[in-house]
């Protein structure tokens, strides 16, 4: 080989080391990145924060955390195992039914299961998880929102996944077609383990914050939110006043543009697995009711006659079709003027009060018979 060859060899190895290095360097970067995040981010990742939030519940005590993006399917997840009664009554839905406390239910033992950007897939999970406990209530409360019975495919987010186990077992259970696996892969999970804004933004709360997140007796504070062992939220009083009429007002108004087109899609195999679903509660003597939380006044109003209005209009008619099936009740609306909402009981565009839930899930109270309050550990619910 010639001295010109060897020459060519020895720098393309040296391009090829260079590479590797730099890869090398660039994967540990990320590597360190994630495991960050992980860390600075137990509210999403940690099983262990979790049983640590459900164990503060089993003591009656409220749990204060930074802010609300927490991984509520394992918290019931952990929750639910430790139960030592049956709730009476159960909410099962997303976070627009989030507010929703023991004291709009007094006289029952009311557990509120939402969980964040739900679908019809954590409806099963839940109610998978209240089987295998042995913690069916008495009534099911099944909401149903503008994306229930949106296909995989299309769900813009990704929290829906950490309840795949206890979502396809209850599938089997109840002999419904579950989701495929190539429909459950989304890389947004390591993208946001790879963030480094979300780590900055992480990293400089937990070097600012005056208070750590941890259990309390206090109902109320400044500013960390709450979660409740009746499974409701209460945010600090910082957010409760950033969320006010004007900022709810503009949130609705920018949120039009953002939806208006969005057809909303339905499943044919979500709503069958729901219709199975309900069919099973039924036969475990399971009094289930659907109900609808209502959109900001606004926002409804301001989305008639586009795409989303009329997909809004299909997923009631759905809704409605499995109550005729079935005999069932429906309540609420997403108009919030058909129960009586007013821009006021709104903290953004979808989220309503708990003034507001009153209205759909108080007249309930009266047909569920009353046992007396006890044993969820509701100490600290408003």
């Amino acid at each position: 080989m010639g001295r010109s060859a060897l020459r060519a060899r020895r720098e393309h190895l040296g391009h090829v080391q260079y590479l590797l290095a730099v890869s090398a360097v660039v994967v540990t970067l990320l590597t360190a990145l994630a495991a960050a995040n992980y860390v600075l981010n137990p509210y999403l990742y940690s099983p262990g924060y979790k049983a640590d939030v459900a164990a503060a519940f089993e003591r009656g005590s409220n749990f204060a955390v930074f802010d609300l993006n927490f991984d509520m399917r394992a918290l019931r997840r952990e929750h639910i195992a430790r139960m030592q009664v049956s709730p009476e009554v159960v909410v099962l839905g997303g976070d627009q039914w989030q507010e929703a406390h023991a004291g709009l239910m007094p006289h029952v033992r009311f557990y509120n299961a939402h969980v964040h950007r739900d679908y019809a897939d954590d409806i099963l999970a839940v109610t998978e998880l209240l089987v295998r406990h042995e913690r069916l209530p008495r009534t099911m409360i099944i909401a149903i929102r503008d994306r229930t019975f949106s296909p995989a495919a299309s769900r813009p987010d990704w929290w829906w996944q950490f309840f795949l186990p206890e979502y396809r077992a209850m599938a089997n259970r109840i002999g419904a077609e579950p989701v495929r696996w190539t429909e459950t892969f989304s890389a947004a999970y390591l993208r946001e383990l790879l963030s480094f804004r979300l780590f900055r933004a992480r990293f400089g709360r937990w070097l600012t914050a005056d208070a750590v997140p941890g259990p309390t007796r206090e109902t109320t504070l400044d500013a960390m939110d709450l979660l409740l062992p009746d499974g409701s939220i209460q945010r600090s009083r910082q957010h409760q006043a950033m969320f006010g009429r004007e900022f709810a007002m503009a949130d609705a108004t920018q949120a039009v543009a953002q939806r208006k087109n969005d057809a909303l899609p339905i499943d044919n195999r979500a709503v069958e697995a729901l219709d199975r679903l309900i069919g099973f509660l039924r036969a475990q003597r399971v009094r289930v009711v659907l109900a609808h939380a209502p959109l900001h006044p606004a926002f409804y109003e301001q989305l008639a006659g586009t795409p989303y209005g009329e997909g809004l209009a299909r997923v009631a008619a759905t809704a409605d079709k499995l109550a005729g099936k079935h005999g069932l009740e429906v309540v609420g609306s997403f108009d919030a003027h058909d129960v009586g909402c007013t821009a006021s009981m709104f903290s953004d565009r979808e989220h309503a009060k708990a003034d507001c839930l009153r209205r759909i899930i108080g007249d309930l109270t009266a047909e569920v018979p009353a046992r007396g309050q006890s044993a969820l550990g509701l100490r600290g619910s408003l």
